[in-house]
């Protein structure tokens, strides 16, 4: 499925065989899902500025507040 997605936006189907059996990659991408999980990251998308979070598809103005500290 990754590569049917990534077909007309990316790298060829090959290189994300590649990627996907190779295990330090693999081993890469656990440890940076597991520093997120540690930093409270829970859902995706997560937007965090300044130490504060929104999580979940956040309307514009939401953002904009986060941002802006309001």
């Amino acid at each position: 499925m990754l590569t049917d997605i990534t077909r007309d936006t990316g790298p060829d189907g090959g290189e994300i065989r590649t990627a996907v059996a190779d295990e330090t990659f693999r081993d890469r991408v656990q440890r940076q899902f597991a520093g997120a999980r540690e930093e409270g990251v829970t859902s995706v998308p997560t937007f965090v500025y300044d130490g504060t979070g929104a999580r979940g598809a956040v309307p514009p103005d939401h953002l904009q507040r986060l941002v802006e500290g309001a």
